[in-house]
């Protein structure tokens, strides 16, 4: 089962059926990757803080994308992100972390971005998240399951 570390966030994507983008089932937050292993979680010893979940959006990884995503603002989440790599270890999927909340997932072998890109956005709305916990989640077949959790310091 793979696993990531990550922030489930409270916002509902009212995005409509299109050909090759598929809207994301679970929103969330992925803070690190750790693929087949599970570790025991501790607490985190960070302050609390809020994210901004924006309404920028990008089209993720650059180089070739797979997703269209909400890009997230908040420096204490890289601060947060730091932290975990270096008690957990894990690794990045695709290159530099970019703190997101994935809308859709794209699925067409030659997808028009902008198109795609233009479709979403009256879709998302601009939010602000409570940080409190870290969620150990298993992600098989996009079932985006929380495993465990890990509270920070409120």
């Amino acid at each position: 089962m793979p696993y990531i570390m990550g922030i489930f966030v409270p916002i509902r994507l009212e995005i409509g059926p299109i050909e090759g983008l598929v809207p994301e089932r679970v929103p969330h937050i992925t803070l690190l990757y750790l693929g087949e292993r599970a570790p025991t979680l501790g607490p985190v010893p960070l302050k609390c803080f809020v994210v901004r979940v924006t309404r920028r959006l990008a089209a993720l990884p650059p180089h070739r994308p797979r997703a269209i995503a909400q890009l997230v603002e908040g420096r204490e989440i890289y601060a947060l992100r730091e932290y975990l790599v270096s008690r957990y270890g894990g690794r990045e999927r695709w290159g530099d972390f970019v703190p997101h909340v994935t809308v859709a997932r794209i699925r067409a072998k030659h997808p028009d971005i902008g198109a795609y890109l233009e479709y979403v956005r009256p879709h998302v709305a601009e939010v602000e998240v409570d940080v409190d916990s870290v969620s150990l989640i298993d992600v098989k077949g996009g079932s985006y399951v929380e495993v465990d959790r890990a509270p920070l310091d409120c």
